[in-house]
């Protein structure tokens, strides 16, 4: 199906993963290189990382592989000194991935309201050259793919 000017071909699903979502409340510090830094001193990858820079702070989500639950903790503890810092955790992700998109806005706009009107709760959103990808709980991506297969009519 035809969703504005592009077709999509594919929708993908990750394995489930953990997801953490870090705010400072102010805009002057190394949130993001704090985060990597932390996260490549304990060995844990990084499957996703978005991130957003205001005048109200910066903020980072970030999916690591479900192996990563072992070290989390200590991770954060480094991360989180600063009592600015805040924090949380959602213990099962799935990212869900939509391509080719082509630049179409539709496309995205389309997705997203899908998903709105499933009650799905997106935690992160990214578009990259080749795809679209929704950060969404894992006990809700059937119901994702669902949603979406109504409106772009392809298969997982």
């Amino acid at each position: 199906m035809v969703v504005g000017t592009t077709k999509v071909k594919r929708l993908k699903l990750s394995d489930p993963m953990i997801g953490v979502s870090l705010h400072h409340a102010s805009p002057i510090t190394g949130v993001k290189e704090n985060v990597c830094r932390v996260f490549a001193e304990n060995q844990v990858n990084l499957t996703f990382i978005t991130t957003r820079d205001t005048h109200e702070g910066n903020s980072v989500f970030c999916c690591l592989d479900a192996g990563g639950r072992s070290v989390l903790a200590n991770v954060l503890k480094k991360i989180t000194t600063d009592p600015a810092m805040e924090h949380r955790v959602f213990p099962a992700v799935t990212l869900l991935s939509a391509f080719p998109h082509q630049s179409d806005l539709q496309m995205m706009f389309q997705l997203l309201r899908a998903l709105r009107c499933s009650l799905i709760p997106v935690h992160a959103a990214a578009s990259s050259i080749g795809a679209l990808t929704f950060v969404i709980d894992t006990n809700l991506a059937e119901t994702a793919v669902d949603s979406l297969q109504f409106v772009v009519g392809t298969q997982l």
